[in-house]
């Protein structure tokens, strides 16, 4: 899982929470994001969860969501992955689809991150990315940041 928050304090509880169920990578800004997403994707260990928060230091969610997005196509990964995007905006649902037209992804809009809900989420995410393996019989040949701890 990949985490971007430019707010420390709740970057770090969300890193707690989550290092319990996988492997946690955690950056401040949405160019860091963008870069690391790249990076281990590169070295066969790709992000299936993306939290982005909007906004964000050094690149917005949505440039940061459409450059994930469009290394994707040029990889040509079998499936996205989820990106969650943190927001106080209301109209961050619009934003997003007005920008960046109609995908599959979540958002999650917060005055207090609600980890119940999160983690509710990425749950669900992950139940349906290995139903969606069995039942395309994926044999998965890399290891994923997704992988859940015995």
């Amino acid at each position: 899982m990949l985490i971007a928050d430019d707010n420390e304090k709740r970057r770090k509880n969300l890193v707690g929470i989550f290092s319990a169920y996988c492997e946690v990578d955690s950056v401040e800004g949405g160019a860091e994001a963008v870069a690391l997403f790249m990076r281990c994707h590169d070295s066969s260990k790709p992000y299936t969860f993306i939290v982005l928060s909007h906004p964000i230091r050094t690149m917005e969610a949505p440039e940061a969501f459409r450059l994930i997005r469009a290394y994707e196509q040029r990889q040509g990964c079998l499936s996205k992955s989820t990106i969650c995007v943190l927001s106080s905006t209301p109209d961050c649902r619009e934003v997003f689809s007005g920008l960046l037209g109609n995908d599959p992804q979540v958002f999650f809009h917060f005055t207090h991150v609600d980890p119940s809900g999160l983690l509710a989420l990425f749950r669900e995410s992950t139940q349906k990315r290995l139903a969606e393996s069995v039942r395309k019989k994926i044999v998965p040949s890399m290891k994923t940041r997704l992988d859940f701890y015995s």
